[in-house]
C-alpha cells in the first residue's frame, strides 16, 4: 500500500484532535464491547481499546493477534516502552514490531489464548510498575559470523563467532566457508527452528528440539558437523540435498525448480528479535533467471508457540510466479488439502514419513493462499507448489513437526488435525474491532449525522491520499492485487468520490473520479478492459458513472461508451424466468448483486436516451427477484437462485443458496431505491410497486438490526460463534433508509431508523488513525458462489475482513450528501 507522506489541510483537524486528546487523562469509549471503561480494573488512562472475538467454537491456544500502531493512535515513532494491553488489570503479552521490514514499527502483537467463541477487551495502556518486567522470550532470529580469523581461498580460518545484527558476503564466500554459524541465518520458536542456507544452494533446513524453549544460541558454535548429531537439545533433522529443504523457493522453468544460484551477491539482518516474534530479511541481488535479472528480498519470521515460519518475497517486475518446494524423499506420502475453497482461503502440501535425519517420522508443508496457487507439481527433488507473484510480492507459510519432539504423534489422524489447524488458524484469524482517542475525539468534534457531509469528505480524501491513482487503466490495484481493469468496485467508488465533491465543491475529488473513468475511456467512447463476450453484468455497474458525467459535461465519448455497456443487456442471456443470468459462468442464476450492478443503469440509460422503452424490462427483474429470492417467513431474501437446481450451493429443491447474506440484500436495497429515483413520476405504477418492495425489505431489515444499530454478516444469526458486524451491509441498509426518505420510496416515519442507523455507522465502523485517516473498518472483502465457494455458513465466515473496501466505502461516501440534507432537516 502506498505509504502517505503528505496531509492535506482536511486532516489537519483530524490530527490536531488526536493530539489534544493524547495529551488529556480522559479514557477512551469502550462502548463496542459493552464494557464500561471504568469496569476494565485499572484507573491509567486508557489510549485505545481491541475488542476480539474467537470465530471458532473450541481453543486457540497461543493466538497471535497483530494490531495496526496507526490503527491504535500510535506513530511509528512513538515510545511504547511504557505501553501494555490489559485484559482487566492483567497485563498480557505483547510485543510492537516492524512486520513490513522497513526500519519502522507498524503493528503491535497481541499473544491470547482464546477459549470457544469467546469475546474480550483489550485495553492499551501505560504499565504500572509492578508490569514492567520483561517478558519470557519465546522466539529468536539469529545470524552468527566469525570475526578474529582471516580469509583464505573460499574458507574462513580461525576466529570465534559472535552474533550479528546484519552481514553482507564477501565475493569469495560459498558453502561450507565456515564463515556463517550454521551457514546461514536462523530462527526458532518455543516450538522449531529453521535456518536458510545462505549461498547459491538457498535450501531451508529444520532444526527438530527434544527440549522445548530456545535453543539456538547454543547451536552450531563448536563446528559444522556437530549440529547434524543427537543431542540433548535435538539436531539438525533434514537432508537438503539438491532440492530447496523445507519451503525454499526458485523458479519454474522446463519442468525442474531452479534455485536461487545464479546471484551477485546476499545480504541478511535481523529485523526483529523479541519475545513473541522474531524475523530476519534476506536481499538476493541481480538473481539471474529465465532471461531475467531481479532482486528479490525475502522476510522469515516466526512467533511464539508457533511452527510456522512466514515468508514474505518481494521481487522487481517480471517474476509472475515462484516455486516453494519440500525435499523429496523416498517412502513419504504426499498429502494435499482440498483446492475446492474460496480463493482467500488457505490450504497445504505435506509430506510425511521417515525423511529426518534420523530416520524418525517428520511432517512439512507448506500453506497457501487457494487464490496464488497455479498448480501443485514436482520434479526430481521436489514436491513443488507454484504460486503467483501479485504486485511484486508472495506470501505462505511453512511447518514441520518431528517424531522426536516432546509429546509428538505424526499418526495420520493427529497428522490430518495438524493441518487442519494450521488452515484454519490462517483462514479464520480473530474478529477485530478498535477504538481510540483519535476517533473518540473526532466523534466528539464531529457527532454522527450532524456533520454526514464531512465524514463522507474525510473518508474521500483519506481514500485518495492511501491509493492514489490505482484504480486508473493499467495501474496495479493493491486491494484486490491485480492489474486495474473496468471493475463494478471502481464505478462503486468514483462514484461516491464524485457525489461528494460535488455536493462539498471540491474540485479535486470530482476530478480524481472523472480522471480515473477517463483512463478507461478513449476519445471515440470505446472502454479499454471492457469484454462484452463475458456477459459479466457487473461491467455495467461503472456504466452509472459515464451517463453522470454525460449529464455533466455532454461529452458524446460518455454517450458512446454507455452504449456499449447498454449493448451487452441487449444480448445478455436470461433465465427461463426472464431476469439476467449473473454472468456467463454462472448459467442460470440470479444473484442480488446483479440486481444492482444491472437495473439502476438500465433505468436511467432508457429514460435518457429510450424514452423509457426498457423500464418494464427493468421492473420485471425487480419482480422475479422478489419472487423467487424473498423468503416469505422473514421478508429476507437469499444471496442467490439458481434456476436449474445443479450448482452446489443450491437447494435441491428449491434452487436457493442457504444463508441470508447481508451485504447480498444490501445490493438490493440499494437497488430498489436508486431505481425508484430514476422512473418518472407518471410512472405511478412502478414507482408504488418498488416502493412497496422498499418497506417490506426496510421493515425486515429491522427487525435483525442488533442493538449497536448495524447489522451481521449473516443477517438472521447474530449470535452465532463466527458472524460478525459487517460494515458494507450496514452501509447499504442506511443508504435505503436515508434515500428511500429522500425520494420518497419510504415514508417520512422512517426518518429516525435511519437516523439511528447512520450514527451507529460512525459509531461502530469509522476509524481515525494517528495519521489523521479515516478508515470504514470490518467489511466482508468478497462473497459469491460457486468455483469453490459451496454458500455454507463457514463459507460466508471465511471470506477476509477488511478495511475499506471499495463496497463498503463506496456507499458509505454517497451516504454523506443524502444524509445531511434528510437527517438535519
Amino acid at each position: 500500500m502506498k505509504k502517505t507522506t503528505n496531509r492535506n489541510s482536511m486532516l489537519l483537524l483530524a490530527a490536531m484532535s488526536v493530539l489534544v486528546a493524547a495529551c488529556g487523562e480522559q479514557q477512551a469509549d469502550a462502548s463496542k464491547s459493552g464494557q464500561p471503561a471504568a469496569q476494565l480494573g485499572n484507573t491509567a488512562p486508557i489510549r485505545a481499546t481491541v475488542d476480539i472475538a474467537n470465530p471458532v467454537d473450541h481453543l486457540r491456544r497461543d493466538q497471535a493477534i497483530y494490531l495496526d500502531m496507526a490503527q491504535l493512535g500510535l506513530r511509528a515513532d512513538a515510545d511504547t516502552a511504557q505501553l501494555g494491553f490489559y485484559r482487566g488489570d492483567q497485563v498480557v503479552a505483547h510485543q510492537f514490531i516492524d512486520s513490513d521490514a522497513d526500519g519502522q514499527r507498524d503493528q503491535a502483537l497481541v499473544m491470547l489464548d482464546l477459549q470457544a467463541g469467546e469475546k474480550l477487551q483489550l485495553a492499551l495502556r501505560d504499565k504500572s510498575a509492578a508490569d514492567m518486567a520483561p517478558q519470557v522470550q519465546r522466539s529468536h532470529a539469529e545470524i552468527g559470523v566469525k570475526a578474529g580469523g582471516n580469509w583464505q581461498g573460499s574458507k574462513y580460518e580461525g576466529g570465534v563467532f559472535q552474533d550479528v545484527e546484519a552481514v553482507t558476503l564477501p565475493p569469495q564466500y560459498t558453502d561450507h566457508s565456515q564463515f556463517l554459524r550454521y551457514e546461514g541465518p536462523g530462527i526458532e520458536s518455543d516450538v522449531i527452528g529453521y535456518r536458510v542456507y545462505l549461498d547459491w544452494r538457498n535450501g531451508f533446513d529444520i532444526f527438530g528440539k527434544q527440549q522445548a524453549g530456545l535453543q539456538l544460541a547454543q547451536v552450531g558454535l563448536d563446528g559444522y558437523q556437530s549440529y547434524h548429531e543427537p543431542a540433548d537439545w535435538g539436531m539438525d533433522i533434514l537432508k537438503v540435498g539438491k532440492s530447496v529443504g523445507i519451503g525454499g523457493f526458485g523458479y519454474w522453468e522446463n519442468g525442474a525448480l531452479t534455485r536461487v544460484s545464479e546471484v551477485k551477491g546476499w545480504s541478511a539482518r535481523i529485523v526483529e528479535d523479541g519475545s513473541l516474534y522474531s524475523a530476519f530479511a534476506i536481499n538476493y541481488d541481480d538473481w539471474t533467471v529465465a532471461g531475467k535479472t531481479v532482486d528479490v528480498r525475502a522476510q522469515l519470521a516466526m512467533v511464539a508457540g508457533s511452527r510456522l515460519a512466514r515468508v514474505n518475497l518481494k521481487t522487481d517486475p517480471g517474476l509472475e510466479q515462484l516455486a516453494v518446494g519440500l525435499v523429496k524423499h523416498a517412502d513419504t506420502e504426499v498429502l494435499k488439502g482440498s483446492l475446492d475453497i474460496t480463493g482467500e482461503a488457505w490450504s497445504y502440501l505435506a509430506t510425511l514419513g521417515p525423511q529426518a535425519l534420523d530416520g524418525q517420522p517428520l511432517l512439512m508443508f507448506v500453506l497457501f493462499k487457494r487464490e496464488t496457487l497455479v498448480e501443485l507439481t514436482e520434479d526430481e527433488h521436489n514436491q513443488v507448489a507454484l504460486l503467483k507473484v501479485r504486485g511484486g510480492e508472495l506470501e505462505y507459510y511453512f511447518g514441520a513437526q518431528w517424531a522426536g519432539e516432546p509429546g509428538a504423534d505424526l499418526s495420520p489422524a493427529a497428522v490430518n488435525a495438524t493441518l487442519a489447524a494450521e488452515v484454519e488458524r490462517l483462514t479464520y484469524p480473530p474478529r477485530l474491532a478498535l477504538g481510540n482517542r483519535a476517533s473518540d475525539s473526532l466523534k466528539q468534534e464531529l457527532g454522527g449525522a450532524a456533520n454526514a457531509l464531512q465524514w463522507s469528505k474525510l473518508a474521500a480524501v483519506s481514500e485518495i491520499e492511501r491509493h492514489g491513482m490505482e484504480l486508473a487503466h493499467g495501474q496495479y490495484d493493491t486491494m484486490r492485487e491485480r492489474e486495474a481493469n473496468w471493475e463494478y468496485t471502481m464505478g462503486l467508488l468514483t462514484q461516491g468520490v464524485y457525489q461528494v465533491g460535488q455536493a462539498t465543491g471540491e474540485a479535486r475529488l470530482t476530478q480524481w473520479a472523472q480522471s480515473i473513468v477517463d483512463s478507461y475511456v478513449t476519445d471515440t467512447g470505446e472502454l479499454r478492459g471492457y469484454d462484452q463476450s463475458q456477459y459479466n453484468i457487473d461491467s455495467i455497474n461503472s456504466g452509472k458513472m459515464l451517463l453522470q458525467l454525460y449529464r455533466d459535461t455532454g461529452a458524446e465519448k460518455y454517450r458512446i461508451a454507455a452504449g456499449h455497456l447498454r449493448e451487452q443487456l441487449h444480448h445478455h442471456p436470461r433465465l427461463d424466468a426472464g431476469a439476467f443470468w449473473h454472468k456467463q459462468r454462472y448459467p442460470y442464476q440470479l444473484w442480488l448483486d446483479g440486481v444492482y450492478m444491472g437495473m439502476p443503469f438500465l433505468a436511467e440509460y432508457s429514460v435518457l436516451f429510450e424514452n423509457g422503452a426498457s423500464l418494464d424490462e427493468v421492473m420485471e427483474e425487480f419482480r422475479v427477484t422478489r419472487e423467487h429470492l424473498r423468503d416469505p417467513a422473514t421478508g429476507l431474501y437469499w444471496h442467490a437462485w439458481d434456476e436449474k437446481r445443479q450448482q452446489g450451493w443450491a437447494d435441491s429443491d428449491t434452487g436457493l443458496s442457504h444463508y441470508f447474506w447481508a451485504r447480498g440484500m444490501g445490493w438490493l436495497a440499494m437497488a430498489i431505491v436508486d431505481t425508484y429515483a430514476i422512473i418518472p413520476a407518471e410512472r405511478a405504477g412502478m414507482r408504488a410497486e418498488l416502493a412497496a418492495m422498499a418497506q417490506d425489505l426496510a421493515d425486515s431489515l429491522l427487525k435483525f438490526q442488533d442493538d449497536n444499530g448495524v447489522w451481521h454478516q449473516i443477517v438472521d444469526m447474530p449470535g452465532k460463534t463466527g458472524n460478525y458486524p459487517e460494515s458494507s451491509a450496514s452501509a447499504m441498509f442506511t443508504y435505503m433508509l436515508v434515500k428511500g426518505v429522500q425520494v420518497g420510496a419510504l415514508p417520512d416515519s422512517y426518518r429516525g431508523a435511519a437516523l439511528r442507523a447512520y450514527d451507529a455507522l460512525i459509531e461502530q465502523f469509522v476509524l481515525a488513525d494517528a495519521n489523521g485517516s479515516v478508515h470504514l473498518t470490518q467489511a466482508c472483502q468478497v462473497g459469491g458462489l460457486g468455483f469453490g465457494r459451496d454458500g455454507s455458513y463457514a463459507y460466508y465466515m471465511s471470506e477476509p475482513v477488511i478495511d475499506n473496501d471499495p463496497k463498503g466505502l463506496g456507499p458509505f461516501l454517497m451516504l454523506g450528501p443524502l444524509a445531511q440534507q434528510v437527517l438535519n432537516p
